[in-house]
């Protein structure tokens, strides 16, 4: 049996249908960065009044009963969050996936840069084997974030090397310039990460065709995540347009170069507190939550010609491969 953890505990990787790989799932200490120390139980009731229909929908109407849960703890979430998760999946059906890592420089702890590759990666180790802020909740899957690619970038990277050797979980990054994935990638080839356990999130931002193919010529997995996005300055475009249709074209030329394998696809639909309001992340793309996969991203890219058996792969053995780490 291959095994993926979850909020609930191991399960086959069999019982996931089809999978939202990048997610998030607001917490009830209010906003990335700006949490408070103690949970506000209005939201908590609110959260799960939110997410709970959402969540019911997607594997009711669309077969998806999992979501990878992308949000590593630190200026994220909290231990109550975790409680939610595992009580929406309770009352859903829908397996949730827990992340462990770091996010980029501005949200990560103060002595970061003091922390030796060794101590972060004890620390993702700690909550892939034992639980993430002392639960029992295991990670699924290791989540990183760089930009600059300064010291501690590559310090992350090096430690996330060293995590996913000691548990066999994936690799999931947050790298949105060409420059950020090459170099990403070249520090985990480096470090003898094998390159079918990394995957190179929002692989669309700022991205062409040639580095694409160029990229998956390299073994990695590629997810594409802006769908629906039009608006250069919400995402920090950086070339001289962003075409409606962007990702849809990249995950038709993955496909029709044969690494349909490859190809991993997800809405990084996100929400939160903002100034205790409840504020959903839509990137300007009205209805652009968890549901936009299925009700505008999978019919643009049979509009591409990309097949039904194509997109049902990418749906769910890629995903099911991602999150799999022992037998």
């Amino acid at each position: 049996m291959s095994r993926i953890n979850t909020v609930l505990g191991k399960v086959d990787s069999l019982e996931l249908a089809r999978v939202l790989p990048h997610e998030h799932i607001a917490s009830a200490y209010g906003y990335l960065g700006r949490q408070q120390p103690t949970s506000n139980e209005q939201w908590e009731e609110e959260l799960l009044a939110h997410y709970t229909p959402v969540l019911q929908t997607l594997r009711e109407q669309y077969d998806c009963n999992a979501l990878v849960e992308c949000s590593p703890s630190y200026g994220f979430r909290q231990e109550r969050d975790l409680a939610l998760w595992a009580e929406l999946s309770e009352r859903t059906g829908v397996t949730i996936i827990a992340s462990t890592g770091y996010y980029v420089d501005r949200i990560r702890p103060p002595d970061f840069s003091e922390r030796t590759v060794t101590q972060i990666a004890d620390t993702m180790i700690l909550e892939a084997v034992e639980g993430i802020l002392g639960t029992h909740i295991q990670a699924g899957i290791i989540k990183i974030a760089v930009g600059k690619m300064d010291a501690d970038d590559r310090k992350l990277v090096k430690a996330a090397a060293i995590a996913q050797r000691e548990t066999g979980l994936s690799i999931t990054t947050h790298t949105c310039s060409p420059e950020a994935r090459r170099a990403t990638l070249d520090l985990l080839e480096g470090a003898g990460t094998p390159m079918d356990r990394v995957v190179l999130g929002h692989a669309d931002d700022n991205a062409t065709p040639a580095e694409m193919v160029s990229l998956a010529r390299r073994g990695c997995s590629l997810l594409f995540t802006i769908w629906g996005i039009v608006s250069p300055e919400t995402i920090g475009w950086g070339l001289p347009a962003l075409p409606l249709h962007h990702s849809a074209s990249l995950v038709a030329v993955l496909v029709a170069e044969g690494h349909c394998d490859q190809v991993l696809m997800s809405i990084d639909y996100s929400a939160g507190y903002r100034d205790s309001q409840f504020t959903e992340d839509l990137y300007e793309v009205e209805g652009r939550t968890y549901l936009y996969m299925f009700t505008h991203a999978l019919g643009t890219l049979r509009t591409m010609g990309v097949p039904d058996d194509a997109l049902e792969h990418i749906m769910r053995e890629n995903p099911r491969r991602m999150l799999s780490y022992g037998a």
